[in-house]
């Protein structure tokens, strides 16, 4: 998760701390959320001796992920949320029911709550993918490490970018399925930050000679192997 909505404050915090770090992380997905809906009623029940006023909110929240690579919405699901209070009197004894406003609030947390484990569990369909960022000392540097469950001996197959085409029929660009080019095992894995985790890799299959030449590894990425 990276924080967006108050990026300018983070920022001037780090220029006075004098640390030059830069934001620069570029997030996975984008989740864009709107409330589309909601509503406020208040029922009585009256009795002979007895009176009842309940007051319930309903709210409906609307909610896309977006896959920044492609710009295309992966997903998309409605949340309802309900929230509700009541108070009453017997022969005229009892608490009175005033107009309650954090009910509005508990019906929208509601609403999200009812869409926090659907979006995780989506999140999770999409395959993991890594890259490689170096080659240095006989050994390939992966990104990801322990907090993505990268284990030392883990195996992981190395694919190069498929290329991208234009479908005329919706104007957007797809990529193809990329290619095998190789394999590749974790030996050891370091950092003590997600933002600073990576792993060491021998490879075992395939030859990256051409890429190791050049620097260049833009081309390249990683997902789990079989024994994943």
């Amino acid at each position: 998760m990276l924080e967006r909505a108050d990026l300018s404050k983070i920022e001037k915090e780090l220029k006075i701390g004098g640390s030059g770090k830069k934001l620069d992380n570029a997030a996975d997905f984008l989740i864009l959320g709107s409330i589309s809906e909601f509503g406020r009623k208040e029922t009585s029940d009256v009795g002979v001796f007895s009176r009842v006023k309940k007051q319930e909110t309903f709210a409906k929240v609307h909610i896309r992920i977006v896959d920044v690579s492609t710009g295309l919405i992966i997903y998309s699901e409605e949340g309802k949320g309900v929230a509700s209070s009541e108070a009453g009197t017997v022969m005229g004894v009892g608490a009175k029911a005033g107009y309650d406003g954090q009910l509005n609030d508990k019906a929208i947390s509601a609403a999200i709550s009812d869409l926090t484990s659907n979006i995780i569990e989506n999140m999770l369909d999409k395959p993991w993918r890594g890259y490689i960022l170096g080659y240095e000392d006989g050994s390939f540097i992966t990104s990801g490490g322990k907090s993505q469950n990268i284990k030392i001996g883990d195996i992981f197959d190395i694919y190069k970018k498929g290329k991208q085409v234009k479908n005329p029929q919706t104007n957007s660009m797809i990529t193809l399925p990329g290619k095998k080019v190789g394999m590749i095992k974790i030996i050891t894995t370091m950092g003590n930050s997600v933002d600073e985790e990576v792993s060491l890799a021998k490879l075992i299959e395939g030859n990256l000679q051409s890429y190791i030449n050049s620097g260049n590894y833009s081309q390249l990425y990683i997902q789990p192997g079989e024994n994943r």
